[in-house]
């Protein structure tokens, strides 16, 4: 006599077939978007390592985004962020301070 649960309903784990390399998230087969077939280079340990994974599709866009433009693109996108965040938190200072200030 088997386990009554798992013969009523399916183990939906049973529809997984890879997990994506970059996010580690669970994939089934319509889910997976690019795939990588290579080597890594491990410069801290001076070897090559063949290596291959999947990709979903969040993964694979941020993939691409990131490697085009290079250097100068990557420093565009961190200055970006930086500038952004500094802004937000100046926002945030702003409204608690306007809040916090008791009329006399």
């Amino acid at each position: 006599m088997g386990n009554p649960v798992s013969d009523y309903i399916p183990d939906p784990r049973d529809d997984f077939t890879a997990c994506c390399g970059m996010c580690g998230f669970p994939l089934t087969k319509h889910q997976i978007s690019g795939d990588f077939s290579g080597h890594i280079v491990n410069y801290d340990e001076h070897v090559t390592v063949p290596c291959s994974f999947c990709l979903c599709k969040e993964c694979l866009i941020k993939l691409i985004e990131y490697t085009n433009g290079g250097p100068d693109e990557a420093y565009r996108r961190v200055y970006v962020a930086a500038v952004l965040t500094r802004q937000a938190y100046d926002e945030v200072d702003e409204y608690f301070s306007d809040t916090n200030t008791t009329e006399e």
